[in-house]
């Protein structure tokens, strides 16, 4: 059963039909009574509480481009005298997590529904994949500096997050962004929903080598050669975040054989600051969620995921 603080924040509005606790979510039945709907979807008082849809008019001045993924643009953060600061930013392009002025999930099927079968597999900016891809990793950002507010512990090897916050991208910082961007424009037209986290840069990248802390010309393609015994440092910390990512945050992870989306901070420790995450296993998650998961999974699906867990590889090796 779940807690009565969780119950006590469902809106008059609504009935709560059961509510039980999964791990770390809670599940909860609702009818929306106004529009007549139940709906099934995984909520806390953590989630509510961290949505920011009014944006706030959040600026960051002073940003230096350093490179974009799938959707989204990092810059690093300029301190108030010129110098780069510890700190970059992420900027995501997404949509909301729950319908705007409302606890009731985003509609996902009919937004899956309303998009061509390009938009559903593809990874350019805009497209559905890329912004359902971008959700999730705005999700588990988000959940990470709430535990990390509280002081709850995390591993070395997943990076600090500083602050959280997401909305229409407001004109100032949209032109802060095509000022250092030149793809910035078309990325982010005007009033695109994004999802912005501020957190630990991160020194020694794929871009310069990795510092020479670790052989940056190696077949990244290969499992076997990436769980050398040279890179051991990698696998151990690679076991660390998997082990707690699944295990406390209810995700799995893929695109980790990506050179670019780990790094190494100046006393030689190994971050992985850019995972793909899924929420998983499907069992606990409302109809939603598994729709977007199951567009993110791939070929073969969540069961090539299950299967690489339940003979411990997902554990020890990048393999996905």
């Amino acid at each position: 059963m779940a807690s009565l603080e969780i119950i006590n924040q469902i809106p008059s509005k609504e009935d709560l039909l059961i509510a039980y606790d999964l791990r770390n979510t809670v599940i909860l039945k609702k009818k929306n009574i106004p529009e007549d709907i139940e709906y099934i979807t995984s909520i806390s008082i953590k989630d509510l509480s961290a949505e920011n849809t009014e944006f706030e008019s959040e600026t960051m001045e002073g940003m230096q481009y350093l490179g974009s993924g799938v959707g989204g643009s990092v810059y690093r953060l300029i301190n108030d005298d010129g110098t780069p600061s510890n700190k970059a930013i992420k900027i995501v392009r997404t949509f909301p997590k729950y319908k705007p002025g409302s606890d009731i999930p985003f509609n996902y099927s009919k937004l899956l529904s309303n998009s061509s079968y390009e938009e559903r597999k593809s990874y350019k900016p805009g497209g559905l994949k890329s912004m359902t891809m971008n959700r999730f990793q705005a999700d588990f950002f988000r959940e990470l500096r709430n535990r990390q507010l509280k002081d709850d512990q995390t591993p070395n090897a997943i990076p600090k997050v500083y602050k959280y916050v997401e909305g229409a991208l407001n004109d100032r910082l949209r032109n802060e962004i095509i000022t250092e961007d030149p793809e910035g424009e078309k990325k982010f037209p005007k009033g695109t929903y994004v999802a912005i986290w501020v957190m630990e840069y991160i020194p020694c990248i794929w871009s310069n080598e990795f510092c020479g802390k670790t052989n940056a010309r190696r077949n990244w393609e290969s499992v076997r050669e990436l769980n050398n015994i040279r890179y051991t440092q990698e696998n151990i910390a690679y076991n660390q975040i998997a082990t707690f990512v699944l295990d406390d945050m209810g995700y799995v992870m893929k695109d980790l054989m990506n050179p670019r989306n780990f790094g190494f901070r100046h006393n030689g420790e190994v971050v992985f600051f850019d995972p793909v995450v899924i929420p998983y296993p499907s069992q606990n998650l409302d109809t939603n969620t598994k729709l977007m998961a199951s567009l993110v999974y791939g070929f073969a699906g969540e069961n090539k995921f299950t299967a690489a867990i339940e003979e411990g590889n997902y554990y020890k090796m990048r393999l996905f």
